[in-house]
């Protein structure tokens, strides 16, 4: 098996029946936006009330791991531009770049 890289966020799913749909619907929703989910573990089950105490919603909090792929050399982000470090890359302003990159700004060698 090749070496391979994880990344886990916190999700929390709600839901007016159960705990199990809660966690069901955060799920399914992380799998409209992520690729290769792996596992999905339930830390936290907890329930939203009203003001006379009454049960509103479940709730389920939950940690999802996927693959983490990074960067790839080809790879064109949102805002229509390679990775930094890649040679495609024209500039890049602070809040437009790849998500934890940061800012960094580069020019083509015909930009002077």
């Amino acid at each position: 098996m090749a070496d391979s890289v994880y990344k886990v966020i916190e999700l929390i799913g709600t839901s007016k029946d159960s705990w199990e749909k809660a966690a069901a619907v955060a799920v399914t929703r992380a799998g409209k936006s992520l690729r290769e989910l792996r596992v999905a573990e339930v830390v936290q089950l907890d329930l939203q009330l009203d003001a006379k105490g009454k049960v509103e919603a479940y709730r389920a909090k939950l940690k999802v791991s996927f693959k983490f792929e990074g960067c790839r050399s080809d790879q064109i982000h949102r805002h229509g531009r390679a990775c930094p470090g890649h040679p495609r890359l024209l500039r890049y302003s602070k809040g437009r770049g790849c998500p934890g990159i940061g800012e960094r700004k580069r020019r083509r060698p015909s930009d002077g």
